[in-house]
């Protein structure tokens, strides 16, 4: 039945045409149409007339007549390509013009309440410290809006990140990264908050790591945010293990944890904009819906793919490949 709805839809030529936005007399299905309808009308014609007369002359006359007809009507549906091109192009720049200005206010929009945000947190951190406050309900009340004050400071580094990466002018280099010392640098980062929530990050330990070809802001932001997931989706008393796999020309890197895990349904939708797993396990759990998509195309920068390997309830694998420095 879809099949046959497809079909009719290609034939209508008068929803093509209005698909266009062009008038029948400029639409190229209609004038297809009219031009293989004078086709045959024209072959059909010159047979009948030289059945007819006899007069090489005269049939010469109607062939050159038919010719030049034929030839204007050419002409005309050409004419009717290139409106039609012309005002896809004109729709796509315009498009193109819209996602700049779009872009370009999300990113002032941010970098601007950027400021005001950290100097919230911080004001908050500060008095939350300093034991002026000394109800429980109100210390409660103040860790509660530190909270989402930190959630949307992380939205607010998200939507930069996607401005910073779409942005046309970007200059994406790749360099060599040692393993060893780029994992201690993450590591200083991210124990802090994997120890407050009783999670136990395990690195690499080999004596010797491989060099990667990767952008360092980029390759930092991907483990970071995979490891912080993990973190944030762990049971309590939880761990996370990154793993190294190393390949003739490119390194994977693992990110496991044992952690609620993610249903068959919902893997096929992580790497989406502003998507987020909405069930009892996650409700409490803040997040952008950014992280993911963000890492999807860094990685996807640094000529590298990005996947994941979850059961629901045992935990998840995140992994990420990059190419290996070559040395020689």
């Amino acid at each position: 039945m879809a099949l046959l709805q497809t079909a009719v839809s290609h034939v209508n030529i008068f929803a093509q045409c209005r698909k266009l936005g062009v008038p029948l007399w400029s639409c190229p299905q209609f004038l297809f149409v009219v031009m293989g309808a004078i086709n045959i009308a024209a072959v059909l014609s010159v047979y009948t007339i030289a059945q007819k007369y006899s007069s090489p002359e005269f049939i010469i006359l109607i062939v050159v007549s038919l010719s030049i007809f034929l030839f204007v009507v050419s002409f005309t549906i050409i004419g009717a390509f290139e409106q039609v091109v012309m005002a896809r192009q004109r729709e796509a720049l315009r498009h193109h013009e819209l996602l700049t200005l779009k872009d370009q206010f999300v990113f002032v929009a941010a970098h601007e309440l950027r400021s005001p945000v950290s100097d919230i947190s911080f004001g908050l951190s500060t008095l939350l410290e300093s034991g002026a406050i000394k109800k429980a309900h109100d210390v409660a009340l103040l860790e509660r809006i530190r909270a989402k004050n930190a959630t949307l400071a992380e939205l607010l580094n998200d939507l930069l990140n996607v401005a910073w990466f779409r942005g046309e002018e970007q200059m994406y280099t790749l360099v060599k990264i040692p393993l060893d010392t780029f994992f201690k640098e993450i590591a200083d980062e991210v124990s802090p908050m994997a120890q407050k929530q009783g999670i136990k990050i395990t690195f690499p330990t080999a004596l010797s790591l491989p060099s990667v070809l990767a952008h360092p802001r980029s390759l930092k932001e991907v483990l970071i945010n995979l490891i912080t997931n993990a973190v944030r989706y762990s049971r309590k008393d939880g761990w996370v293990l990154v793993e190294i796999e190393q390949g003739p020309r490119e390194v994977t890197i693992h990110v496991k944890d044992n952690g609620i895990g993610i249903d068959e349904a919902n893997i096929g939708k992580l790497f989406t904009q502003f998507y987020r797993i909405r069930d009892k396990d996650t409700r409490n759990i803040d997040g952008t819906g950014l992280g993911l998509f963000i890492a999807k195309e860094l990685v996807r920068r640094m000529r590298g793919n990005i996947w994941v390997k979850s059961v629901k309830g045992e935990g998840s694998t995140f992994s990420f490949s990059v190419p290996l420095y070559a040395t020689s």
